[in-house]
């Protein structure tokens, strides 16, 4: 993860892999979302990461993962704003510059292991939870680079990535 520029709200570990929430939570724009200190490869047949949920409150879960470009807003959520893709933890939809989404998955939580992948010959997203593939999640035609995001917004989540 990319430990310039994200949030305060936002506490990353040494090895830059892990990323806690310090934040309150209190509006829309009191999110603490990092980005991948490198954009997805444009020649890679398929990219994908993964996520571990490490502590998320089950009453209420504020953790997001996805994909964004380099200008998206780092206080806010991915996939609520232009050029930016995700998947959310509190109710399992699919998020595309939107703030309403569309029914996609489960909901997700602490211990949940979330994929997300893109595939370079048709620029489709999609993403898997706890190894089941969900299936294709947005199609994407062109654009720019897109880099892998994740967001916190509720005090105390902890999410840890692997970029393989």
């Amino acid at each position: 993860l990319d430990p310039v520029g994200h949030p305060l709200s936002v506490a990353l570990s040494i090895d830059k892999r892990t990323a806690r929430y310090t934040g309150k939570g209190n509006h829309a724009h009191d999110v603490g979302a990092v980005r991948a200190d490198a954009p997805v490869p444009p020649d890679a047949p398929v990219f994908y990461f993964e996520v571990v949920v490490v502590r998320a409150h089950l009453d209420q879960c504020g953790l997001a993962v996805g994909f964004a470009d380099r200008t998206f807003d780092l206080n806010r959520q991915p996939g609520r704003e232009a050029n930016s893709y995700a998947y959310f933890g509190a109710d399992g939809r699919k998020y595309a510059a939107s703030d309403a989404g569309a029914p996609y998955g489960d909901p997700f939580c602490e211990g949940d292991v979330i994929g997300a992948g893109m595939r370079g010959d048709d620029g489709a997203i999609f993403f898997c939870r706890n190894g089941a593939h969900l299936g294709d999640a947005f199609a994407r035609e062109g654009g720019g680079a897109l880099f892998p995001v994740v967001a916190l917004h509720v005090q105390g989540e902890e999410l840890r990535v692997n970029f393989g």
